[in-house]
């Protein structure tokens, strides 16, 4: 399962779509677009699931690693990294704001 940013969901949608095109049945990867309180109340605590594995902010990270404690979870945490990206040689550096 994989829950991405709400700001940010259609890339991994694509994901999904090509796992199914693939020949993957929706039990073995699923994109959920669900709201964080659903993954605390409820995913979270469901005991089918054994791992969590969280990129992304500081703060969220803390709260999924309270509650991977809290119901006895492997945990894989990455937070805070930086937003790579690839400057292709077409790029208009001059329109690039630092």
């Amino acid at each position: 399962m994989l829950k991405p940013a709400p700001c940010v969901p259609q890339s991994s949608l694509l994901m999904e779509e090509m796992f199914r095109i693939s020949g993957f049945d929706k039990d073995e990867f699923q994109v959920l677009l669900c709201s964080n309180e659903d993954i605390e109340k409820t995913l979270i605590p469901d005991h089918r699931i054994k791992e969590i594995i969280f990129t992304g902010g500081s703060k969220a990270g803390s709260v999924v690693a309270s509650l991977a404690g809290k119901h006895l979870k492997k945990s894989l945490l990455e937070l805070g990294g930086n937003d790579p990206f690839i400057v292709l040689a077409d790029a208009d550096l001059d329109k690039v704001y630092f």
